[in-house]
């Protein structure tokens, strides 16, 4: 058993493709890729933000069982219903976020970091591994000082980056193993407001 970490699918959203330059057929791409790594025994976390469009909700159950792994969701501030919905569609567990091995999955940043568990509550997570900026531009008050989101504390979060990965999809529309996504943390993934991510743009 292996596992896997997958986050901001965004299953039939329409829009993606312009906002994240998504091809055409990314649906079918992010499926076939899905299926390609991960085994019917493994698992895959879902870090939020799974699915759009007309009748997702009815689209949602065919989907999840087209696709290998037992499945985790942690929920997205797309993701509406509520946590028995997603269990009797297609997901074995669903939660805000969860603590495993001293590291923290949710699909915004936590801010701040919680506890490592009920027994050690007075020392923090060691990373919190989470979604929802996608490619990071558009959400960062350093590229974007208007931006607003009342899903984190940006002062909070800014202060210690280095406990965060930031993980997308947009560059790889693909499951990442556990291992590579904390061996990457965000150095390869994007990061938000990160001069790494500026240079590599062309927008030192």
């Amino acid at each position: 058993m292996n596992i896997f970490v997958i986050t901001d699918t965004h299953f039939y959203h329409e829009n993606i493709k312009k906002y994240e330059g998504r091809p055409e057929n990314f649906n079918e791409l992010l499926i076939t890729a899905w299926n390609k790594i991960v085994k019917w025994d493994d698992i895959v976390i879902h870090l939020g933000d799974i699915i759009f469009g007309l009748n997702k909700h009815e689209k949602l159950l065919p989907l999840m069982q087209s696709l290998n792994g037992k499945k985790i969701l942690t929920i997205g501030n797309h993701d509406y219903k509520t946590w028995d919905f997603y269990l009797q569609n297609g997901f074995d567990f669903a939660c805000d976020y969860f603590v495993y091995r001293n590291v923290a999955f949710s699909h915004a940043p936590i801010t701040p970091l919680p506890p490592q568990s009920q027994t050690n509550h007075s020392t923090p997570v060691d990373f919190n591994v989470h979604g929802h900026f996608h490619r990071g531009r558009h959400r960062s008050p350093d590229n974007n000082p208007d931006y607003k989101d009342d899903y984190y504390d940006y002062k909070y979060w800014h202060a210690n980056k280095d406990k965060y990965i930031h993980m997308q999809i947009e560059d790889e529309l693909r499951p990442f193993s556990l291992e590579e996504v904390l061996a990457r943390k965000s150095v390869e993934f994007a990061k938000v407001g990160d001069d790494n991510r500026k240079e590599k743009d062309g927008k030192k």
